[in-house]
């Protein structure tokens, strides 16, 4: 009969003990790290008491907990708090002159804890406040004002919890809490985050006589007012939709097909995928750029390099729904329209030299002593060939690098395409794109 094996017995693991001494002793040397760093000396100015009592009075971000009315796995809770505390931790939010000393969210909590015990607890007389107040004056100017230093912890959070938005899916949003009571064990006030989840909101519209379902576009923001994260819609003025949308709404909510999520992740590849979800909520939210062009409404996605291509929308029952997706290249775009006139390239030209995808802007070199530099450069394409595959990898790195094009076989075969239009500098220059986008 064969034998059970013996069960590993479990390692007993003790609970770290929270030691008040150590924890004052390494907020002390980090403040003097970072006094000393822009040439302030204040800490030399402070007691043993002083330590103290600027430790108690830095707010200890502790943990992230599950909101006792939202039902979240315990995976995911713990995928966030390691998340925030390494945003908090990882020294690359700011680099401080002239020590060039790189600084985490943590050192802000530590600066901003010295400014409110200096502001609201020190007891001392008038001449050593009014010292240490100058001193802080000098401080403020290399961390900041405290009001802005809390800021910049918001917004870096914010930022995170903005860059996990992908519209049609769930949304997690995190809440500060400020105990009503310091936690006495740890001698602070230790906050923590709720974290709080968001289905998305789907309707059904009718296109082309097919109910069909669509998505509201949110993502999570923060309210100056109440001093949380509050989920907020898209809308777009109708100002922007002049030439086509006659109504009496001021704005119009944006809503996605998951079709359009398809294409532009399908479209954008091989960008990545948290890179293409900022780039649609920060195009949709912030100051969209729109073109009604051949009747058709175009929303501009745009990165910093320049514009990557264009959601294509249409209004129904005063909504905007963004249908599909299509890069800057495309035939039916104005940019791909001018490309097509200048080279006499068909449609399906344009599909065997493969210049409706990213990848072949991505894999291929285009320099100005490239006979074809002109076209690209005229049609307003130049741009794409700025994203390298080393660029690329460092986001994907599982990106397979693909071949490159034969450029002197495609400058043949517009040589011989005879219905091109090469236009000049001067007859660019007179080329109407405002009555194109009409």
């Amino acid at each position: 009969m064969a034998q059970s094996k013996s069960k590993r017995k479990r390692k007993t693991t003790q609970n770290t003990r929270f030691n008040l001494q150590k924890a004052v002793l390494a907020n002390k040397q980090r403040l003097i790290e970072l006094c000393e760093g822009v040439g302030s000396n204040i800490t030399a100015k402070f007691t043993k008491n002083d330590y103290i009592q600027i430790y108690i009075s830095t707010i200890q971000h502790s943990d992230v907990k599950c909101h006792p009315d939202h039902d979240i796995s315990s995976k995911i809770v713990a995928s966030f708090k390691k998340s925030v505390k390494t945003m908090l931790y990882t020294k690359l939010h700011n680099t401080i002159k002239p020590s060039n000393i790189k600084i985490s969210l943590r050192d802000i909590c530590i600066i901003e804890g010295l400014m409110s015990y200096i502001e609201r607890h020190i007891k001392t007389d008038e001449s050593t406040k009014k010292e240490l107040e100058k001193d802080i004056k000098y401080l403020e100017e290399y961390f900041s004002t405290r009001d802005k230093q809390l800021l910049l912890i918001n917004y870096v959070l914010l930022d995170f919890q903005q860059s996990l938005t992908i519209p049609s899916r769930k949304m997690y949003t995190l809440h500060f809490v400020i105990p009503a009571v310091a936690n006495y064990k740890k001698c602070s006030v230790c906050t923590f985050y709720h974290l709080k989840k968001h289905e998305p909101v789907k309707e059904y519209i009718n296109i082309n006589n097919h109910w069909r379902p669509v998505y509201k576009v949110q993502q999570p923001d923060f309210e100056i007012k109440t001093d949380d994260v509050v989920i907020k819609d898209c809308k777009i003025n109708a100002s922007l939709l002049s030439d086509v949308y006659k109504g009496s709404n001021d704005e119009l909510p944006v809503y996605i097909q998951s079709h359009a999520l398809d294409r532009i992740c399908e479209r954008l590849y091989p960008l990545n995928i948290i890179l293409i979800n900022q780039l649609i909520l920060k195009n949709l939210f912030t100051n969209p750029k729109i073109q009604y062009f051949n009747k058709r409404i175009l929303i501009e996605i745009n990165m910093k390099l320049g514009k990557m291509g264009y959601f294509l929308a249409e209004i129904i029952d005063e909504k905007i729904i963004l249908k599909t997706f299509l890069l800057i290249s495309n035939n039916s775009t104005p940019e791909g329209i001018l490309f097509k006139q200048l080279t006499g390239f068909s449609k399906s030209d344009v599909d065997y030299w493969d210049l409706d995808s990213l990848p072949t802007f991505v894999n291929n070199d285009m320099d100005k002593n490239n006979h074809l530099y002109t076209f690209f450069e005229q049609a307003g394409l130049l741009h794409l060939f700025k994203l390298s595959p080393e660029a690329i990898k460092y986001d994907n790195p599982e990106y397979d690098y693909a071949a490159e094009i034969n450029w002197d076989k495609m400058e043949h075969y517009i040589n011989d395409t005879t219905d091109r239009e090469a236009l000049s500098d001067e007859e660019l220059d007179c080329v109407n794109f405002n009555a194109m986008l009409k």
